[in-house]
């Protein structure tokens, strides 16, 4: 997968919104999805892009309380105060060049086209996303370089294992639809044949401290299958602490694949200062309970209302040099 194109790393099907459209509305959207910017489309093309500043611009004083109540500012329209034909970049260009173009004109981000049609966004936070993820620290300088670790399993296969991105939505509702109901249960206890939208979302687009996933693929006839993730995400509430999980598809289970990537993301998450792993499952996942005490790490677990609570120390793990 071509690693440094604006593809890997924008936001892809942005929120858009029409030029007929209140700028309340889309102050709205923005203020909703956390987002600073909208592009505008007519007719399926791109026109233009609102900002949160162009709405600032137009609430009295910079206040949003009063846009929001303004009854003529109220009617104000998109078209009336967006950027009109706004720089955009091919999704094949190299990151750099997206982040050359927005040091240089002074913007936070920008609309990513293919064949002329909007195909996502990409922003300064995506940039740093990469960056950070692109030094994830595997085994090796070269690796290192590629944000990427090709392994062989214990049977020979080979796989790779990477930081998610947000490019590996598709490919990991694949992967779920592929799961067996008994995995699928064994890790969100309850049987669910897809992952919703704003799910997938959440789960590949990651800061990469706070929350990490790496996952394992492997290719068949040209195509990359996730076949393995492991993910962590810190608590609010027990400071050091993070919840994680892990799901390996079937034909990949039992052939060390587990091992790794929970090596791996335990070495991560102990560099980001992580104290302990804390891990839910159901009742009867007596294969999960086995799994983590083969790891190797100080184990605590106990039973509560019919589900298991395991607790892994990361204390004593040795930490590599990762940013």
């Amino acid at each position: 997968m071509p690693r440094n194109t604006v593809r890997t790393w924008m936001t892809p099907h942005p929120i858009t919104i029409h030029p007929s459209d209140s700028v309340l509305q889309a102050y709205a959207l923005m203020k909703h999805h956390r987002i600073r910017r909208l592009p505008v489309l007519k007719d399926d093309h791109l026109i233009g892009i609102i900002t949160i500043n162009d709405v600032r611009s137009a609430a009295p004083m910079g206040n949003f309380s009063l846009l929001e109540h303004n009854e003529y500012l109220s009617g104000l329209r998109v078209e009336d105060v967006m950027t009109t034909n706004p720089l955009t970049i091919e999704a094949s260009a190299h990151v750099s060049e997206a982040a050359r173009l927005m040091m240089k004109h002074k913007f936070g981000g920008m609309p990513v086209t293919e064949n002329d049609r909007l195909v996502g966004v990409i922003s300064e936070a995506d940039i740093f996303r990469r960056t950070i993820a692109e030094a994830w620290a595997p085994n090796d300088d070269q690796a290192l370089m590629e944000g990427e670790e090709h392994i062989t399993l214990l049977d020979g296969t080979e796989v790779q294992i990477r930081p998610i991105t947000q490019e590996d939505a598709e490919r990991l509702q694949a992967s779920h639809e592929r799961l067996s109901q008994e995995t699928v249960y064994d890790r969100f206890m309850a049987f669910r044949k897809i992952l919703p939208e704003a799910e997938l979302r959440y789960l590949t687009g990651l800061d990469y401290d706070s929350h990490m996933a790496l996952i394992a693929t492997s290719k068949e006839k040209d195509e990359e299958n996730i076949v393995g993730v492991a993910r962590y995400i810190l608590l609010d509430s027990e400071p050091g602490t993070a919840e994680f999980a892990i799901v390996i598809s079937d034909p990949f289970q039992r052939r060390g694949l587990g091992s790794l990537l929970m090596q791996r993301l335990t070495a991560y998450a102990a560099a980001h200062n992580v104290k302990v792993f804390l891990g839910l499952t159901h009742n009867d996942n007596l294969r999960f309970l086995r799994f983590v005490q083969q790891l190797g790490l100080p184990v605590e677990t106990k039973k509560k209302q019919g589900v298991w609570e395991v607790r892994l120390s990361l204390s004593g793990l040795q930490k590599p040099n990762i940013p």
